[in-house]
């Protein structure tokens, strides 16, 4: 069996790894949170870049139909 003594040592490291722990942790968490809302920021951007496009691409592809060039019919050769 294996014996862990409990020396002063250990208890300090072990203190000031908990308290350096509770000192991080917010700080690490606020990084990941605007990291994160930093990623959707900008993919929402360029979803509104894509739609914006799709949207002048089909207004340029509303043509009217009285003004639109007439296509003649091939004639099939045998």
């Amino acid at each position: 069996m294996i014996g862990v003594a409990l020396s002063a040592d250990l208890l300090t490291g072990l203190a000031l790894g908990v308290c350096v722990g509770m000192l991080v942790s917010p700080l690490l968490r606020a990084w990941l949170t605007w990291r994160e809302w930093l990623e959707a920021s900008h993919e929402a951007d360029l979803m509104g870049d894509v739609l914006r496009r799709m949207d002048a691409d089909d207004e340029r592809s509303r043509v009217d139909p009285e003004h639109a060039p007439r296509a003649e019919p091939k004639e099939l050769s045998a």
